[in-house]
């Protein structure tokens, strides 16, 4: 396992498509929009040279100057238990450093229990609305 980190979006469409369904995520569905929806966000993945494949994927969403959202932390089941999506996390906290409000989607408790862990906080009444 060679694991190379990189911002840069150098990953084919369907490699990001297959990394998707591989790790699980339902959002795989999407597919074409997924692709959309994860070039115009901030990326830093794992790229595994030796399987020649994307290891593990953060996307984060932000408005410039205050506030960031982490949209995505995924790590490939062959992947976990290695602190690879530590990495992702250091390098998000450190080119948002200056941002006051950097939040992350936890879609449930042992996510949110990743995140507490990794320094963010539960904000007690808080409401996640979509349509």
């Amino acid at each position: 396992m060679n694991i190379v980190y990189s911002q840069e979006k150098n990953f084919t469409a369907e490699a990001l498509l297959d990394f998707f369904t591989k790790s699980g995520n339902p959002d795989a569905k999407y597919g074409e929009a997924l692709v959309k929806a994860i070039n115009n966000s901030t990326v830093i993945h794992a790229w595994d040279k030796d399987a020649d494949e994307i290891a593990a994927l953060i996307s984060v969403i932000d408005d410039g100057a205050t506030t960031a959202y982490i949209r995505y932390l995924i790590v490939a089941p062959n992947y976990r238990g290695k602190g690879i999506n530590d990495e992702l996390i250091a390098q998000v906290k450190a080119k948002y450093a200056d941002y006051p409000f950097v939040y992350a989607f936890a879609p449930d408790d042992f996510h949110a229990s990743f995140f507490t862990k990794l320094g963010f906080n539960v904000i007690d009444n808080m409401k996640v609305l979509a349509r």
